[in-house]
């Protein structure tokens, strides 16, 4: 696919012609397909972006099931959850993260 910047005042490429920045108009080809739009390309990211991304999902998703026992003072495994919850909060900022996840 070939992307250039676009003029949409002169209909013209951006000389000297160049890749566009995010949100600017741009001609995108396509063998026989010219179309026209903004341009917004997908993120990529590193194999260690990626893991530390679906580490702090799923530490998100452990903090909402058990926000339930933050109120219950009363709750026989309170002060186990409370640490699990913090071990959770603290877990990007440690060497373990993201290959060993805290346990509750």
């Amino acid at each position: 696919m070939n992307i250039t910047a676009w003029d949409l005042a002169t209909d013209t490429a951006i000389l000297p012609e160049r890749l566009p920045s995010v949100g600017e108009h741009a001609r995108f080809v396509e063998g026989d397909r010219v179309w026209f739009g903004e341009y917004h390309p997908l993120p990529t990211f590193t194999d260690q972006e990626f893991a530390e991304m679906q580490a702090r999902a799923w530490r998100d998703s452990e903090l909402s099931f058990t926000d339930y026992i933050v109120p219950l003072t009363d709750h026989p495994q309170r002060a186990a959850y409370m640490a699990y919850r913090e071990a959770l909060r603290d877990w990007p900022s440690t060497d373990s993260f993201p290959d060993t996840r805290p346990e509750l």
